[in-house]
């Protein structure tokens, strides 16, 4: 009596014959086999693979780029300009006075140091995680001096910003979306870094 094959028995002809129909596709698209076995050893992963979502990749890439921008461009900006920025400084701190300009120039470089960071590729999450930390201490300072009727000019991109409650208001919606795109890089990158989810930079 025979025995029908099972669900899960494979004629080798068939076998055979999809492998030959594999290597002719390989042939006219130019795919070595090597690559092309990679490429089925993938083909489980490649489901959550970045190159599914080019678009958020872009914008992830682009989220970097831009608060790098700020954050050197403001560095740079404190950094040209200590005197006044340690001046603007001043209402906000508890530091003895001659403090404040050393402080000013520390605090200038972190930005520097941020904003270079987070363009990098193996220490972008570092850089990122400065930038968020940062954009949350600016933004409890500036809240506190709002709630204790301090109206002063923050000093965020140098210029001789006229003070004003409504240009701190500003100040603090700008930061909390910097802290949101930083927080969105950290995540983005925890979410889907595994093996290869998303490449390095």
């Amino acid at each position: 009596m025979s025995q029908e094959p099972g669900p899960l028995s494979h004629d080798p002809s068939s076998l055979k014959k999809s492998d030959d129909r594999r290597a002719a596709q390989n042939r006219s698209t130019g795919v070595s086999p090597v690559k092309d076995a990679g490429l089925r050893l993938q083909s489980p992963f490649i489901s959550k693979n970045w190159h599914e979502k080019p678009a958020m990749v872009w914008a992830w890439w682009a989220t970097r780029f831009v608060l790098g921008a700020i954050f050197l461009w403001a560095g740079i900006v404190k950094a040209g300009a200590s005197e006044g920025f340690a001046v603007a400084l001043a209402p906000f701190t508890i530091l003895p006075e001659p403090w404040l300009a050393p402080f000013a120039i520390m605090l200038a470089w972190t930005e520097i140091v941020a904003g270079i960071l987070i363009l990098l590729p193996r220490v972008h999450l570092v850089g990122a995680g400065m930038i968020l930390l940062l954009s949350i201490v600016f933004i409890g300072v500036l809240a506190w001096a709002l709630s204790q009727g301090i109206i002063v000019s923050c000093g965020c991109f140098g210029g001789d910003e006229p003070p004003s409650a409504s240009a701190m208001q500003a100040a603090i919606v700008r930061d909390v979306a910097i802290a949101a795109a930083a927080a969105g890089v950290i995540i983005f990158k925890m979410r889907h870094c595994s093996g290869r989810a998303i490449p390095r930079g």
